[in-house]
């Protein structure tokens, strides 16, 4: 049986795991080490890249904690070099040029404008070459993303493996991938709020658990995660240098002195969160032409950092109220929380969530590598079920794959498993009443999977003779577009010619288990032929353009 690798594309830390064959047990690699320390491996490779040139030349990018260090040891007159982190919240955005911080990332040395794909690409070649070193082949991979991705979003995230030469079984998303590593624990059964705060989303999900069935009941996301935190902190950091130097502007803090100043934001954040660290000493340089050596001293309290974060808390918890409304729970249905996200480790986030619930919080699966685990079992589960259909024996008979049966992989693998709709899915039609375009609702979020709607209505031409129609999708649970995004086009060809009118169209959409839409739709003449294009981040010529120039860069 092949192995299919579950991989966790974070916008801070990324990790990959896969079952071990013989125990059932899910792995987690090593994946990057500590700077200097090449003995001090580590399970999480931090989602950064420096791009720049060898002696020679050639193209290079230092992927993981190696590019912060080589971003922080460069110097006038070496080669030039950028640096470009959290490109995880850009994948599927497409460009924002009234954004600097966005993509496309420019870097003459290398003659390339990177995607945000592109980056996550060269992420994940730095994760497979590891692996690989340890003499297993990585080809196949279950990838997960935030429960906030739209469709393009996540089908860009499987893009970015694509571009890494890796092939996408599935996609999961993050908060299921952790119910099923809680799953594999062989928790008691009930309905559980699974609430993953990583580093750029948070995402909660609830689900049931009974005897060997697992059912979602709702969701939600947000673009909420533990860099905000270190944003608040990043932000009066600012102020109080200002303050001490009245000339300073925000211009003087280039990449090298925004990234060390976030380094220290997040430090703080680590030590404040310990209810027993009262307050924190802060030292702030900026290391500038103008600024050069200029320190700041200040102390930030641990109640003020409270107060700075207290709207994210906020925040957090009205995604989890979202979460219950759609999947029909309310907090003291709940049996308990689980907390993963290694943000969900600071302490007034869980004391909130405890304090609104009312529910005891579950924090025993470790909240950096819940994820990946959960897509480790999931991957392995799709693998178990394909080499069950394939391998038989000379007599043609199926031969069965042996699982431990008391293994996490034995557990998450004879549970049935059911999915919700995580969005809603419309069509953009006329609405005579408010004279505006707007999403007519085909499916509602929460809808458990598979599902199937049929809907018939009119469609109408503004010329005569028009021979073909087209039917926009749209994914959101609200009536106006700009609150909704487009995942494609159903095109109705084969329209007998005749004058502008009504045209009575059926539009039929199933969604698989796997979340997978499939759309058809049909005239009243049997001529008439549907195609479905669903809206792509990079089209198949673009995706062989940029895979092409990634083999010219070294990743290392």
């Amino acid at each position: 049986m092949s192995t299919i690798f579950g991989v966790d594309l974070g916008t801070t830390y990324t990790k990959c795991a896969r079952v071990r064959p013989l125990d059932g047990e899910v792995e987690i690699y090593a994946v990057d080490h500590a700077p200097g320390r090449p003995d001090d491996h580590l399970h999480t490779l931090r989602s950064a890249v420096s791009l720049t040139l060898d002696r020679r030349g050639d193209r290079i990018a230092h992927v993981g904690r190696g590019a912060m260090a080589a971003s922080e040891a460069w110097s006038d007159g070496a080669p030039p070099m950028r640096y470009v982190e959290e490109s995880k919240l850009w994948i599927g955005e497409g460009l924002a040029d009234h954004d600097p911080d966005a993509p496309p990332w420019i870097f003459d040395g290398h003659g390339w404008e990177y995607s945000a794909e592109d980056i996550g690409a060269l992420v994940l070649k730095k994760m497979r070459k590891v692996v690989e070193a340890r003499g297993t082949v990585m080809g196949e991979v279950v990838i997960t993303h935030p429960q906030a991705f739209n469709d393009p979003r996540r089908k860009a995230t499987a893009q970015a493996a694509q571009l890494a030469e890796l092939v996408v079984v599935d996609t999961l998303t993050e908060p299921n991938a952790a119910a099923l590593a809680f799953l594999g624990a062989d928790p008691a059964p009930g309905k559980y709020m699974v609430f993953d705060l990583g580093g750029g989303t948070l995402d909660v999900t609830v689900a049931e658990i009974a005897a060997d069935r697992f059912t979602v009941l709702g969701n939600a996301g947000t673009k909420r995660g533990g860099r905000d935190f270190d944003r608040a902190i990043f932000a009066w950091l600012v102020d109080r240098y200002r303050e001490a130097w009245p000339n300073f502007e925000d211009r003087f803090l280039d990449d090298r002195n925004t990234r060390r100043w976030y380094q220290i934001a997040e430090d703080a954040k680590v030590e404040l969160n310990d209810p027993a660290v009262p307050d924190k000493r802060i030292q702030v340089v900026c290391k500038s032409r103008k600024y050069d050596g200029m320190k700041s001293t200040h102390f930030l309290t641990r109640a003020e950092f409270l107060d700075r974060t207290q709207e994210l808390v906020d925040d957090c918890l009205r995604c989890a109220d979202e979460a219950l409304r759609w999947s029909g729970v309310t907090w003291e249905g709940l049996t308990s929380i689980v907390c993963v996200g290694g943000s969900s480790r600071l302490v007034h986030v869980r004391e909130a969530l405890a304090a609104r619930s009312g529910r005891p919080l579950r924090t025993d699966l470790d909240p950096d590598v819940a994820v990946v685990q959960g897509a480790a079992l999931h991957a392995h589960r799709l693998a178990t079920r394909r080499a069950s259909v394939s391998l038989v024996s000379s007599a043609g008979i199926p031969v069965p794959i042996e699982v431990p049966t008391e293994s996490s992989a034995g557990r998450v693998g004879r549970a049935v498993i059911g999915n919700a709709l995580p969005n809603g899915l419309g069509i953009k039609a006329w609405s005579a009443s408010r004279r505006e375009w707007v999403v007519a609702n085909l499916l509602a979020k929460g809808t458990p999977l598979p599902c199937r709607v049929s809907v018939a209505d009119k469609f109408v031409t503004n010329q005569d003779d028009v021979e073909t129609l087209d039917v926009e999708l749209w994914e959101g649970e609200r009536p106006e577009l700009k609150r909704c995004n487009r995942v494609g086009t159903a095109t109705l060809r084969g329209i007998p010619a005749g004058k502008a009118g009504p045209v009575v169209v059926t539009v039929e959409a199933d969604v698989n288990l796997e979340r997978r839409l499939i759309v058809e739709a049909f005239g009243k003449r049997t001529e008439a032929i549907i195609e479905y294009d669903p809206l792509m981040v990079m089209s198949e010529d673009e995706l062989t353009r940029r895979r092409e120039f990634l083999r010219l860069v070294e990743v290392v």
